[in-house]
């Protein structure tokens, strides 16, 4: 079957695209050379002088059998006419009935004469502004109390209607825009400014039934937040479930009727039958009544592109159902997905300029799969733009908002412009707020094989319930419950600019500190909880810090039975993550260490040597390093994740420990006080705190040693205070089991202050 499509631009191409899927021979008449519809393998006509013999004559020599009418200003030539009565069927009205887009006064009277008056706002028609038809003009603007629209009534591409409060500030403005409406032989067209939503119903017709398709939202102002000039479109929106989150069932049902009911006018009003699409423009109004604010007839421009990308039904089956007055006999399907449309335009448009701007080659044969080429010339295999609108970028996808992101992230070229708010959701709920429930529900759910692998035989719940449940082992006589909570601070945003695994590794420290601060009572872990959070869930990063919790977890037998994971955009700062944990250990009572107790003058304190900083000091490190990198040793040595002292200490259990110390933020200074009653001093060898790396940091920093000893563990990070007979047997017990310490310092009497470096 040889085709012809008018028209050149996006909308065309995507009309041709979609019939190029079948076996016909297909031609295109245009004014622009087109490179995308040639590369559809398209016979492309350039057509300047546009007139009805020119076309028809083509026509006849190509043996043309179809037309579709693509834009408006073929069906106000009238072509329609000349091309069946050659006998070449058309999609698009005659002249007459093409009035209803055309003629806007028409399209009102319609309505008004055929009980559809409700649908219309108010308005009033002037073919004139002499005297008396100015002051008809000035009482109705007034009635209106200057909340009006002025609209060309004839055909302006999309940009002959003004609205007061955004294209002219008050009423004499918006007398001299319609005075120069009527000097360039059109008439005008006052109408209510109505306050709503607007969305666009088209449908296709035989005259006889329609097919509506998809709800588009059309977005015709030029600038982001609706403002600036109205233009042809700078983009369009069609939601997945084919309707809009501001529409009801009843809404589309009453658009769908009015695109039904018009139609049935226009075959009565002309004698005639009205073949083709209609294009229902509307608005829901604030007090949730619909009315209309225009008809077109044919394909809206992006909007075609929306419907035709999502449309699964054979394209020129519905054409030549149209054709042959069978569309009822048609079920027309479309994809259930969301899309979105974007026009890429010069920068200086809508005003004409004689110079036009290159597109990238490489640019476009990148993103090709995307683009609905439009307004384009190819000149000596050189693509240009024109004065109009250049390209259509569109994506497909379950997030409107991503969609969006993606779609601004590719038409950043230089020379041209678009609208980056089109199609970021407006509508109040959860995931537009910037959390994603979806997304956390998988990540949860990646997390399960790996915490399942730390429940043990006291783990009574069901994983991924409201808490975790686990009773209390039965070898307990009198047992106690000791808790503990902290998080790991700013080390893994320190980390993350040189090590891959700093999630991984923080993680592990959360369990170890966590850990610690309970065994410091004398309890063995029996449950952990953690708390994971940033402003957006990356689930890649949050399965490393399970991955390194549910490592130290089964380690020390400890079953991570719950836990909150949140996503708190505003909240938390970009690409950052707070890990926190939980624990509650066990342990009898009569075994719980306190020091307070049990400290005695002379008793000596042993130090367990930590592997690195801990999860202590990161702020000052991320200060001190925010400008130049540290050497990869220091790098190596920070990346140690916290040192668990579980299994040191249980080989020691059995004999008496008076304290228990967790070198931890405050460092030599804020913690050894925890255990000490008001009257005892611990005194502690200066000779064996600060390493070569504790060294590399104060050197950077350049400050004191007691500023070294309240930020960091300097090189300690457990303290265990013994008497004498117990001292020596730990010391002992740990050289058989080559477990580095020293002798870090001992108890004393208090004269001034609790800490004191010897």
């Amino acid at each position: 079957m040889n085709i012809l499509v008018l028209g050149s631009c996006g909308r065309e191409y995507s009309i041709l695209k979609k019939l190029n899927n079948n076996n016909n021979k297909l031609f295109c008449i245009g004014d622009t050379v087109n490179p995308g519809i040639i590369d559809l393998g398209v016979t492309l006509l350039v057509l300047k002088n546009l007139k009805k013999k020119n076309i028809t004559d083509i026509c006849l020599k190509n043996k043309i059998e179809m037309a579709i009418i693509g834009p408006e200003k073929y069906l106000a030539l009238g072509i329609v006419d000349y091309l069946e009565d050659i006998n070449i069927k058309c999609i698009g009205p005659n002249k007459n009935m093409a009035r209803i887009e055309t003629d806007k006064y028409y399209a009102r009277t319609l309505l008004k004469t055929n009980y559809l008056n409700n649908f219309n706002p108010k308005f009033k028609h002037f073919k004139t502004l002499n005297i008396n038809e100015s002051h008809k003009y000035y009482n109705f603007c007034k009635e209106l109390n200057f909340n009006y629209v002025i609209k060309a009534t004839g055909l302006n591409s999309g940009k002959g209607v003004k609205v007061s409060g955004v294209h002219f500030r008050n009423d004499l403005e918006g007398y001299l825009y319609s005075q120069e409406i009527i000097k360039n032989n059109q008439t005008v067209l006052i109408e209510e400014k109505l306050i709503g939503n607007e969305f666009t119903l088209m449908s296709y017709t035989d005259g006889q039934s329609t097919r509506d398709m998809p709800v588009v939202v059309d977005y015709k102002l030029l600038e982001s937040g609706n403002k600036g000039d109205n233009t042809g479109s700078m983009g369009c929106i069609t939601y997945s479930d084919h309707k809009s989150p501001f529409l009801n069932t009843k809404d589309i049902d009453t658009a769908s009727h009015i695109n039904k009911s018009i139609i049935e006018i226009l075959n009565k009003d002309n004698n005639s039958i009205y073949k083709g699409i209609i294009y229902g423009s509307y608005i829901k109004c604030s007090n949730g009544e619909i009315k209309v604010i225009e008809f077109n007839a044919r394909y809206g421009d992006p909007e075609c592109v929306n419907v035709l990308e999502l449309l699964d039904t054979n394209l020129l089956d519905i054409y030549k159902a149209i054709i042959d007055e069978t569309l009822d006999s048609i079920n027309v399907r479309y994809k259930n997905t969301n899309i979105i449309s974007k026009y890429l335009v010069p920068k200086h448009y809508p005003i004409k300029y004689d110079s036009s701007y290159i597109i990238d080659k490489n640019w476009y044969s990148n993103n090709k799969e995307n683009i609905i080429p439009s307004s384009i010339n190819k000149i000596d295999n050189i693509l240009f733009s024109t004065n109009s609108r250049t390209l259509v970028c569109f994506g497909t996808g379950n997030d409107m908002n991503s969609i969006s992101e993606e779609i601004n992230h590719k038409l950043l070229l230089k020379n041209f412009k678009y609208r980056n708010d089109i199609g970021f959701n407006k509508n109040i709920n959860y995931k537009s707020s910037g959390i994603d429930i979806d997304n956390a529900n998988t990540i949860v759910n990646n997390m399960k094989p790996f915490i399942q692998e730390t429940i043990n035989s006291n783990c009574i719940h069901n994983q991924g319930d409201y808490g975790g449940i686990v009773k209390i082992p039965d070898n307990y006589k009198h047992p106690v419950l000791i808790s503990s909570i902290d998080g790991v601070g700013s080390k893994p945003s320190f980390l993350i600019k040189y090590n891959s695994d700093a999630y991984r590794i923080a993680g592990q420290d959360i369990v170890a500190h966590s850990i610690n601060d309970i065994l410091v009572k004398g309890a063995d872990p029996l449950f952990f909880l953690d708390y994971i959070a940033s402003d957006k869930l990356n689930n890649s990063k949050i399965i490393d810090v399970i991955k390194g919790m549910t490592h130290m977890c089964k380690q020390y037998n400890c079953p991570l039975v719950s836990g909150e994971t949140a996503e708190m955009p505003n909240i938390y700062n970009k690409n950052e993550i707070d890990i926190a944990g939980s624990i509650t250990g066990i342990a009898e009572k009569n075994h719980i260490i306190d020091g307070k107790k049990n400290i005695g003058v002379n008793d000596h304190v042993i130090g367990l040597y930590s592997n690195g900083l801990h999860t202590n000091g990161f702020s000052l490190i991320r200060k001190l390093f925010k400008n130049t990198k540290p050497n990869q040793s220091f790098i190596d040595w920070v990346s140690q994740p916290h040192t668990c002292y579980y299994n040191q200490i249980k080989l020691i259990s059995h004999l008496k420990i008076n304290a228990l110390i967790h070198i931890t933020g405050g460092g030599l200074i804020d913690n050894p006080p925890r255990v000490l009653t008001d009257d005892k001093c611990i005194n502690i060898y200066k000779d064996n705190l600060l390493n070569d790396n504790f060294h590399y940091i104060q050197h950077h920093a350049g400050i004191s040693d007691y500023e070294m000893y309240r930020t960091f563990n300097c090189g300690i990070g457990m303290m265990i205070v013994m008497d004498e007979s117990n001292y020596k047997k730990t010391t002992e017990i740990f050289k058989n089991n080559k477990i580095s310490f020293c002798r870090i310092g001992y108890i004393s009497k208090r004269t001034t202050k609790p800490v004191n470096f010897i």
